[in-house]
């Protein structure tokens, strides 16, 4: 009897090697990296908390991108497609934030200010944003 090695779908390359190259270059983060295909399409999809910034996951994997779709003509353009690495018709990124970097960014940020955080419009009269803004704004600026 012969065993058939199945070959893993395009998506499905692509995220191992997401997950291969993440790991690399952002050894103490955690990644959940998932691939799902469907009629018309694949996506990646990528999840962590904390660690580094979605700026910098999104300028390492933007690449496993065939291309993106164009709004005005209501077509998806392959502007990216590379022979060299599995890729995926959708790559997506979504970086969460503990409840313990939500705290230490709220304690620092109302040091900072000097205001109590807990008071909204003290924090929007002073800033010119809510509290969850500045720190959201924080977050995206900062890796943990």
């Amino acid at each position: 009897m012969t065993t058939k090695t199945r070959t893993p779908s395009n998506q499905a390359a692509a995220a191992t090697a997401i997950r291969a190259e993440l790991k690399a270059k952002f050894p103490g983060a955690s990644f959940r990296v998932t691939s799902k295909g469907y009629s018309m399409g694949d996506h990646v999809n990528i999840d962590w908390m904390d660690g580094p910034t979605a700026k910098s996951v999104d300028d390492i994997v933007k690449k496993y991108q065939y291309g993106h779709f164009e709004v005005m003509n209501d077509i998806y353009e392959y502007s990216n497609h590379r022979g060299d690495i599995p890729q995926s018709k959708y790559v997506f990124t979504a970086r969460e934030m503990s409840d313990k970097v939500r705290q230490e960014l709220t304690a620092k940020l109302a040091e900072y200010w000097g205001l109590d955080m807990t008071d909204k419009q003290a924090v929007m009269s002073k800033t010119g944003r809510w509290p969850d803004q500045l720190v959201r704004i924080e977050f995206s600026d900062t890796a943990y």
